[in-house]
């Protein structure tokens, strides 16, 4: 009996722990998430470099050194992407080489000899992020890898881009590779002008048929049917890079698009920036509905003080913009971009006077530390205007 009445009274004392446990774990879980609801956007965003804008107005909306380089990863496919559809509109088709197989991981995978679209293989480049696909096109494009380089190069110049340059067609690792935040916005908005590419990059999975057989690959964005008006996209991941990530969406008649470089969870700090400048514009909206609302208008042929004096000029508070998105096919540029190598004795000066370049227009178009003194052999880009 006393037994028992030992073995009772321990199993009580164990529930009353294990209670107590329970309780302690839910407390310091609550604390948690209200610790993290109480930290601030820029404490909760963990990546390096971050760019957020309102599509419609070109307003910056959230900026965290948003010139600084990084390494792209597989978002450089967005400049791969608008360099096949300008030069062939995803019409055509070609022959597979060994070549355009050579690469891991990521891959269709493509074989050697077999006929495929090049629709098809844009798809797979920006859906499942194929490699493989990359090289292809940029084989088919520009007829070997190092011109279409080349071409991708002049290309983000012409896009304003100073602070990018890439050495391969699909992102994998490279130490001379790089770009911005700001300069991957602009060649994404460039690829979400053009409509056949924007709905590409929403689309959840691919189903395609090749030599190898039949498979479907899903899209590599985890957000897309799971955050509420997640649009077009981009992913990319390597070791060096961490995330990278290129991403638009819309809600109630907001449009937003996203640059994320070098995050250790692209998800977490996109659907902070999203639901923070959503939430911006909702405000916005608001304050000006109320007002609006609360404004009534002056009766017919009354004088009121704002008729007889004029109202004095206000500063502009406006926050920075970028120029405003739309729907149409860019421009051909004027300005013709030319690569020079740098030679022994050379300085800005004397390149601007044999090219007839003004110094200022060289360091436009190029990322240069120390202007007086110019390293022998680097490669520098020299703007030509086209008669």
């Amino acid at each position: 009996m006393v037994r028992f009445g030992r073995i009772k009274i321990l199993t009580i004392a164990a529930v009353l722990l294990c209670g107590l446990s329970l309780s302690c774990h839910a407390k310091e879980s609550d604390r948690d998430r209200n610790s993290h609801k109480s930290l601030s956007l820029d404490e909760r965003v963990i990546a390096r470099s971050a760019l957020l804008i309102d599509a419609s107005t070109g307003e910056i909306l959230f900026a965290r050194n948003p010139d600084e380089p990084h390494y792209p990863a597989s978002i450089t496919k967005l400049i791969t992407a608008l360099l096949t559809y300008e030069k062939t509109h995803m019409q055509g088709e070609f022959v597979i080489k060994l070549e355009d197989t050579k690469v891991e991981p990521s891959s269709i995978p493509l074989k050697t000899g077999e006929e495929i679209s090049v629709q098809e293989l844009m798809k797979a480049l920006l859906i499942c992020s194929a490699n493989d696909s990359a090289l292809a096109l940029a084989r088919y494009v520009a007829g070997n890898v190092p011109d279409f380089v080349k071409m991708m190069n002049e290309r983000a110049l012409q896009l304003g881009c100073t602070g990018t340059h890439f050495t391969n067609p699909n992102g994998l690792p490279d130490p001379n590779e790089h770009t911005t935040a700001s300069d991957m916005m602009r060649i994404f908005r460039a690829v979400l002008r053009i409509p056949e590419l924007a709905h590409i990059m929403e689309q959840p999975s691919i189903t395609l048929t090749t030599a190898v057989g039949t498979v479907t690959h899903k899209n590599h964005n985890k957000l897309l049917g799971k955050y509420e008006g997640m649009g077009p996209s981009k992913t990319g991941w390597t070791s060096a890079s961490q995330h990278t990530f290129s991403a638009e969406a819309s809600r109630d008649g907001h449009t937003l698009e996203l640059i994320i470089l070098k995050s250790r969870d692209k998800w977490t700090d996109a659907r902070a920036l999203f639901d923070y400048g959503f939430a911006t514009l909702d405000e916005r909206d608001q304050k000006n509905k109320e007002l609006h609302q609360g404004t009534t208008p002056p009766p017919p042929n009354s004088i009121t003080s704002a008729q007889s004096k004029p109202a004095a000029p206000v500063a502009s508070t406006q926050p920075p913009r970028l120029a405003p998105r739309t729907i149409a096919k860019a421009p051909e540029p004027k300005t013709k971009i030319i690569p020079y190598k740098i030679t022994k004795g050379d300085t800005l000066y004397t390149i601007g006077q044999k090219h007839n370049i003004a110094i200022s227009d060289i360091l436009h178009y190029n990322s240069i530390q120390d202007v007086n003194h110019i390293q022998p052999g680097v490669i520098i880009y020299l703007p030509q205007q086209v008669n």
